[in-house]
């Protein structure tokens, strides 16, 4: 069995939980779910770091963004950030409860954006 294989096996599972299912419906394109159907227009609930990683490997390699970007991102924002996975076109995470704005280009992204105490990265 592949890798991707085993891989969307267990995406498959995972998107069950209430938790995954918005954001693995959003990115089924990325892992060959749902006939792959896509909403490019998404905006997820805010939730915790741990859950925010979990989520964030629906998208796979998407761009400039992946697991080691996630990963950054909570390293660098910390535990006790809210965090927000979107779609917008391409992969896209809001961030609240944030203690430092990083500088433009950080992470990768084409898009830094700092609003109403609220960050937003997006990567195409």
């Amino acid at each position: 069995m592949s890798t991707q294989s085993k891989r969307n096996r267990q995406l498959a599972r995972k998107a069950t939980d209430p938790r995954f299912m918005d954001v693995a419906l959003a990115y089924a394109d990325c892992w060959d779910y749902d006939n792959g159907k896509r909403n490019l227009d998404f905006k997820g609930a805010y939730c915790n770091a741990d859950t925010f990683l979990q989520q964030a490997e629906f998208t796979g390699a998407y761009n400039e963004f992946d697991m080691v970007t996630a990963n950054a991102l909570v390293k660098y924002f910390g535990k006790n950030a809210q965090y927000r996975l979107a779609r917008e076109g391409s992969v896209c995470v809001y961030i609240k409860g944030y203690t430092r704005c990083p500088s433009y280009g950080s992470f990768d992204a084409d898009e830094i954006d700092e609003e109403n105490k609220e960050i937003r990265l997006w990567w195409d």
